[in-house]
């Protein structure tokens, strides 16, 4: 097998947790990315908005902690006229990584929000613009008239604890025992049991969404933070649920395109392939790979994944982007018994289908879901605010330059409040189950219901 074809690209931290949360102390890594002229803090155009809510954002790259927190609040004030602020939502870059702590201080000082949370990242996004590898902080606050609001934070214990009852979490967050509950999430990649907590809470509410990333900047778990008031952890998961006259939309947009036929799972045991078609596993892909076009067939030297088809997809079969594919990585293959090993648990009876990623796809992908976004919306009320979780892979990495899905954004929905960050995985849904992802941009766009409307 080629090695290259199968490169495992996409790192992830260790699931298992190490004990109570680190408060105080911090990261006190070096200042990164300094030097560079900051632009104007950026912000959403003012509210009112659909619903009574009032939302509005601000970015600064301003070298200076304290400026580029005050330039940020500044947006953010100015556009809400002096309506209080029921949720922030702070996303702070890695070129802060020695002062996290005084971040989350100045900016839930500043704003008195009655929850907050959020998380670090590479770089984080603003309206139609992104800030990557150098100082930033981007602020994302609002007013939801009718929306009750449940910040939390939990750790591997915790989770294992609340179990997927949803009585459980219903008295642990004080959500009422309804389904439609949505979660912002954002967790420490070396600590946190992300898969699990997703999985317990798309049990616990089944219908709610779930939207978030995994906070990164570092390679260390002390370069990585999560916070939750004014509070900073470097462990464990924070969130907040949210739920009353509000609904979450959310667009996962994956960055790749399926290559080759449909094959059928002929043999499979957890996360190991055996068989596809009822032949040997790797022979079946590799004589895929050798049949494609030259240009797919280099796209998948570079990488190549596997995409497991949705129910809905198969009983359908869609085209190439409408996100009917689970995209996962192939970690690995065994020459001698033509196994494969996939991130994800396979059951005999599944349709994949190989993947490639490229910049051309990506975009297109993205455009196509944002199009279809903005048509299926209707007469439903209009998106009040947008966060983005992007990979780290794409930006400037896949893109080649900064601020390519904040601006595709911007082009198909306008100039909404939009907040968000670079991510070492990304969290949102594929059909009705919620994934932790990679390379992908996880889009959660919140409204309000109203009356009769479904969330």
């Amino acid at each position: 097998m080629n090695g290259s074809v199968f490169a495992r690209l996409h790192g992830r931290g260790h699931q298992g947790f190490r004990g109570p949360a680190a408060r105080g102390g911090g990261a006190r890594g070096r200042k990164l990315f300094a030097g560079r002229a900051h632009a104007p803090a950026m912000d959403a155009p003012p509210a009112p908005q659909p619903g009574g809510f009032r939302w509005a954002c601000g970015l600064s790259d301003a070298p200076d902690l304290e400026r580029a927190v005050g330039d940020a609040c500044a947006s953010v004030e100015q556009a809400l006229g002096g309506a209080r602020t029921d949720l922030a939502v702070l996303f702070v870059s890695a070129g802060f990584a020695d002062r996290y702590e005084e971040a989350a201080r100045l900016v839930h000082g500043r704003l008195q929000p009655r929850a907050m949370v959020g998380t670090t990242g590479m770089g984080v996004i603003g309206v139609g613009r992104e800030v990557e590898e150098r100082p930033a902080v981007s602020v994302s606050a609002g007013a939801l008239p009718g929306v009750s609001l449940a910040p939390f934070r939990v750790d591997a214990r915790k989770v294992e604890e609340l179990d997927v009852s949803p009585a459980n979490w219903s008295a642990f967050l004080g959500t009422p025992l309804r389904d439609d509950v949505h979660f912002l999430l954002f967790a420490h990649p070396f600590t946190a049991p992300t898969d699990d907590l997703v999985a317990a809470l798309d049990q616990a509410y089944p219908t709610g969404r779930k939207v978030g990333g995994l906070a990164s900047g570092g390679n260390t778990p002390e370069t990585m933070a999560l916070f939750l008031g004014e509070d900073t952890y470097y462990d464990g998961a924070v969130g907040c649920a949210i739920w009353g006259d509000v609904a979450f939309d959310v667009i996962v947009a994956q960055g790749c395109r399926p290559v080759g036929p449909q094959l059928k799972v002929t043999k499979a045991a957890g996360t190991h392939l055996f068989e596809l078609d009822g032949e040997r596993a790797l022979d079946r892909v590799m004589a895929v790979l050798n049949a494609i076009p030259e240009d797919e067939r280099i796209l998948a030297r570079r990488t190549v994944f596997v995409g497991v088809a949705m129910e809905a997809h198969e009983k359908e079969g869609g085209g190439p982007y409408d996100g009917g594919y689970l995209v996962r990585n192939i970690m690995g293959g065994d020459r001698e018994t033509g196994a494969l090993h996939v991130g994800h648990q396979l059951r005999e009876g599944q349709t994949v289908r190989l993947q490639v990623r490229d910049a051309r796809t990506a975009d297109q992908e993205l455009v196509e879901m944002l199009r279809r976004y903005g048509e299926a919306r209707g007469e439903g009320a209009p998106p009040a605010a947008a966060f983005m979780f992007q990979c780290n892979g794409r930006g400037t990495n896949l893109f080649g330059r900064e601020g390519h899905d904040a601006q595709a954004f911007e082009r198909a929905l306008g100039r909404l409040p939009l907040a968000g960050f670079f991510c070492n995985g990304e969290i949102g849904p594929v059909g009705e189950v919620t994934y932790l992802h990679g390379y992908t941009s996880s889009i959660g766009i919140l409204r309000a219901k109203g009356p009769g409307r479904s969330g």
